[in-house]
C-alpha cells in the first residue's frame, strides 16, 4: 500500500491540472490578451468557433469526421496532416486521463488501506516521498521549459507523437488557432496548478511526519 501510494501520488499530482488546460474559458482568455499572435487566415470569431470545436472533439465522443466536416469560404480548415496528428493527440489526451484516473483509484485504495491498518506514518511519508519527486522532475521541467521553450517543445512531442507528423507551416490551420505563445501559456499553467498542489503535499506531510510518533 505504501508502495502504491508512492508511485500514484506523482501521477495524481502531475495530471489533475489537464482539467484546468481543456476549458473554453482559457482559450478565450489567450486570444484576448494583448499582443497574442493574430490570425492571417481566421476572423476573431472564427478562430474562437474552431478553436472550441476542436477543443469539443478533444472532450467529447467525436470521430475524425467531425473535424473533416470543419470548413469555412477557403475550404476545409484541417488537411489530412493536421487530421492525423488530432487522431494522434485526442489518443494521448485519453491515455493521460485513463493514467488520471488509475491514479486517483490507486491513491484512494492506498490511503483507505493505511487508514485502517493506522499506519499514519507510512502514509505521510508516501506521500513525501512522491510529491518530493515530483518537484525535482518539474523543476527541472521547468527549468527547460524557461531556458529554451522551444527544445522543450520538440522534446515533448517526440516523445508523445510518431515521426514528424506535429510539424506544420506558420498557415496551417493548427498554427493559426494555436500558436507557440498558446503553448508557452498551456505550460506555465499546468506546471504552476502542478507545482502549487505538490508542495501543499510535500508541507502537509512533512508536518504530519514531526508530530507522529515513529
Amino acid at each position: 500500500l505504501k508502495t502504491l501510494l508512492t508511485v500514484s501520488t506523482p501521477v495524481l499530482l502531475l495530471l489533475m491540472a489537464l482539467p484546468f488546460l481543456a476549458r473554453p474559458d482559457f482559450i478565450a482568455g489567450e486570444y484576448s490578451k494583448p499582443g497574442f499572435p493574430p490570425s492571417t487566415r481566421f476572423t476573431p470569431q472564427e478562430r474562437l468557433e474552431f478553436s472550441q470545436a476542436t477543443l469539443r472533439y478533444l472532450l467529447a465522443d467525436e470521430d475524425i469526421a467531425y473535424l473533416r466536416s470543419l470548413a469555412d469560404e477557403h475550404g476545409p480548415i484541417y488537411n489530412e496532416r493536421e487530421l492525423r496528428h488530432m487522431q494522434d493527440v485526442k489518443r494521448v489526451w485519453k491515455g493521460a486521463f485513463i493514467a488520471l484516473w488509475c491514479a486517483l483509484i490507486a491513491a484512494g485504495v492506498s490511503i483507505t488501506g493505511l487508514s485502517l491498518l493506522k499506519e499514519w506514518r507510512d502514509m505521510a511519508v508516501a506521500v513525501l516521498m512522491g510529491s518530493v519527486g515530483l518537484l525535482a522532475g518539474a523543476a527541472l521541467i521547468g527549468m527547460l521549459a524557461a531556458v529554451n521553450f522551444n527544445v522543450f517543445f520538440v522534446l515533448f512531442h517526440r516523445v508523445f507523437f510518431e515521426g514528424d507528423s506535429w510539424l506544420f507551416r506558420p498557415d496551417d490551420s493548427l498554427i493559426q488557432l494555436y500558436p507557440l505563445p498558446f503553448w508557452m501559456d498551456a505550460t506555465r499553467r499546468w506546471l504552476t496548478i502542478s507545482a502549487g498542489a505538490t508542495l501543499a503535499a510535500t508541507v502537509a506531510s512533512f508536518a504530519a511526519l514531526r508530530k507522529l510518533p515513529r
